[in-house]
């Protein structure tokens, strides 16, 4: 058993401390499995490598916990330190040292909740009360590293066996790699083309005597755990190695031929790539499509050399285009047929998005900050990622300059998330100022959008329902001349909101949520046929038609859920609750009743608040007043994750 175990009897603090390479990831999750069984609720990894801002912590590690994001009415950190409150959980923070300025997070963790302890892998303590450093020195040549050599050949070549002369050679090949785990794993694949004393022999020419000295001491260690596999690259491949720095978290083969620029490098990408791959530099994966990732410690090294090249400038303003474009061309797949696969693609590049826009605020690039921010909206709209989102469009709508339209554009996002969060008053604001803005600009298409998010928004506050009725029919007849189909279902969905609560004509308020679905089918719009459904069920559930509405919410739920809409489904669990408090099933009512608080809480969606979307006996305060069984059937609900909770509203 490994001594850092101990530390825990010492304080709830223990940080792994090396440099990169002698494997404090593995070591972490090895302390984690011996521990695991004090922790009640759990041991979670939560991997920090690719989070660059010290304020976006908290959200990574609710991610990591399965709690997307934070509440409305709540910062991600707030919600964090709540949500720990009570538990016993053990949490493995990975790779800390850029994150510095969060460490007080940790201490405040430790504090708000004394059942849980941290884990902390980095290469600088975080210096905060109550924090054990445990040094992680290099694996023991003379046992451990050659017996890591001896498993990664194996696992290459099952039938290698290590001969008394090897032996040797392995022990002084492991001694001259400091007995560093990773650098053992980057050797160990040539022994696809050369004898364990040919590695040696090169090695010893190459690396120790590479004339690598002259680094500043704290990158000699690393450096040195990539550099057999760089130098033995031609100048084209390791141009289009630091090239490949760029990138957070890895990329898709397209943003790939933007960003890398393969083509002045006088490189096939493909080729480029492969050599990359063979020499264990990167590696591909199937996340969220095909990708190319390139390991953290490895890729600090990348883009070291990519900053001593004078590349870095330019390659920074080709990888944040590319993810400009990659933003601009997939956002309106979020809400089609293949909406899961995109949703999937947009989470596996968040970071190089992120990394796009800060790289756009940073230089001023006014327009196309606008522009991404509008095309970003939806995503973190349905991951539940609000706060960031605020923030995020927030700070670019604070720029200079900018264009019109695109300003325009950036606005309406801006909007869009303050519906989810629940704030009608500064939507109204917005849509308000959006249809003069429109008419100026003069675009037809724009102009039928802003009068039927300003219509839809009358529907929803209640605020004017005759002009909100006015302003969406002028809109219809826009989509009609335009014979857009998706803006046509967009108006009867919010024609069908204005009628919903007029109790005498639920067969027209069908009819007219039953065209805005055929309308988004023939747009190949999912995310507005499911929505469509959901409307149909609350009408029918207003109308007193519960078996018909639950029917109508199921056919829904299912299609957002299907499609990987992780936000959609706290409106509908607490539709299913109130059909549930309607009918008298209060066991299912309240737990359904909890498990909506608690998603909304997990989203920061706090549109079921909104006072068109409450219902009696089920708004919060009157939950929160529940004694008894009521009461434990809430916080059963409370505890259920997202899909036991789309589970049990699709039973009934």
């Amino acid at each position: 058993s490994f001594e850092g175990n101990d530390k825990f009897e010492q304080g709830r603090i223990v940080t792994l401390l090396g440099p990169g390479g002698t494997g404090k990831t593995r070591l972490s999750l090895q302390v984690a499995a011996e521990v695991s069984d004090r922790f009640r609720d759990g041991v979670y990894f939560v991997p920090l490598a690719t989070t660059a801002d010290p304020e976006l912590v908290p959200s990574a590690i609710l991610g990591s916990l399965g709690v997307p994001a934070a509440s409305a009415k709540k910062t991600p950190r707030q919600h964090l330190l709540d949500f720990l409150g009570g538990r016993q959980a053990l949490l493995v923070l990975d790779n800390f040292e850029h994150l510095l300025g969060a460490a007080q997070l940790v201490a405040d963790m430790a504090g708000s909740a004394p059942g849980c302890s941290f884990l902390v892998t980095s290469r600088i303590p975080l210096r905060v009360t109550g924090e054990q450093e445990m040094p992680v020195p290099p694996l023991d040549v003379d046992a451990d590293a050659v017996q890591l050599f001896v498993d990664r050949a194996r696992a290459i070549d099952p039938s290698f066996t290590v001969s008394p002369e090897d032996e040797g050679v392995i022990g002084e090949l492991v001694r001259r790699l400091d007995g560093l785990p990773l650098a053992i794993e980057l050797v160990v694949p040539r022994l696809r083309v050369l004898p364990v004393r040919g590695i040696l022999d090169r090695l010893d020419l190459r690396t120790v005597g590479g004339g690598e000295r002259d680094r500043p001491e704290r990158h000699q260690t690393r450096w040195n755990a990539v550099a057999w596999s760089y130098e033995t690259l031609d100048e084209r491949a390791q141009t289009l190695f630091r090239h490949f720095s760029v990138f957070e978290g890895g990329a898709r083969l397209e943003e790939l031929e933007v960003g890398c620029d393969a083509g002045s490098i006088g490189i096939d990408l493909l080729d480029g790539l492969g050599l990359l791959i063979e020499n264990s530099l990167i590696r591909r994966v199937e996340r969220g499509g095909t990708r190319y990732e390139m390991l953290r410690v490895i890729r600090e090294q990348a883009r070291h050399l990519l900053a001593e090249s004078g590349d870095e400038p330019a390659l920074l303003d080709r990888h944040a285009r590319a993810y400009r474009d990659f933003a601009a061309e997939h956002a309106p797949k979020l809400l089609g047929r293949d909406r899961r696969l995109w949703i999937e693609a947009f989470d596996a590049d968040h970071d190089n998005l992120r990394s796009a826009l800060g790289h756009l605020i940073a230089t001023g690039a006014t327009d196309d900050a606008l522009a991404m921010v509008w095309n970003m909206w939806r995503f973190w709209q349905i991951k539940g990622l609000t706060f960031e989102a605020r923030r995020l469009i927030d700070t670019v709508l604070a720029m200079p300059g900018g264009g019109d339209m695109a300003r325009a554009k950036a606005d309406e996002a801006s909007a869009g998330i303050a519906w989810w969060r629940g704030d009608m008053d500064q939507v109204s604001a917005i849509y308000e100022e959006l249809v003069v803005t429109q008419r100026r600009l003069g675009d037809p298409r724009e102009i039928a959008n802003a009068l039927y998010n300003c219509g839809l928004t009358a529907a929803f506050t209640g605020a004017d329902p005759v002009r909100g009725e006015e302003l969406l029919v002028e809109a219809e007849a826009l989509y009609r001349d335009l014979g857009d189909s998706g803006g046509l279902g967009d108006v009867h969905w919010g024609l069908g909101n204005l009628a919903i609560y007029r109790s005498d004509a639920i067969d027209a308020t069908l009819g007219l949520f039953d065209d805005a679905a055929r309308e988004y089918r023939e747009a190949g719009n999912v995310f507005g046929e499911g929505w469509s459904r959901f409307e149909s069920g609350k009408a029918l559930f207003l109308a007193g038609r519960h078996p018909e509405a639950a029917e109508h919410l199921r056919d829904g739920l299912e299609l957002l859920w299907e499609s990987g809409d992780e936000s959609a489904v706290v409106l509908f669990v607490m539709l299913f609750a109130g059909i549930a408090h309607a009918t008298g099933d209060w066991s299912r009512a309240y737990r359904l009743a909890g498990a909506g608080l608690a998603l909304r809480d997990r989203s920061g969606l706090d549109i079921i608040s909104v006072e068109s979307n409450q219902m009696e006996g089920l708004d919060e305060a009157s939950l929160l007043s529940l004694e008894g069984e009521p009461r434990a059937a809430l916080e059963a609900g409370r505890a259920l994750s997202t899909a036991d909770a789309v589970a049990l509203a699709l039973q009934g």
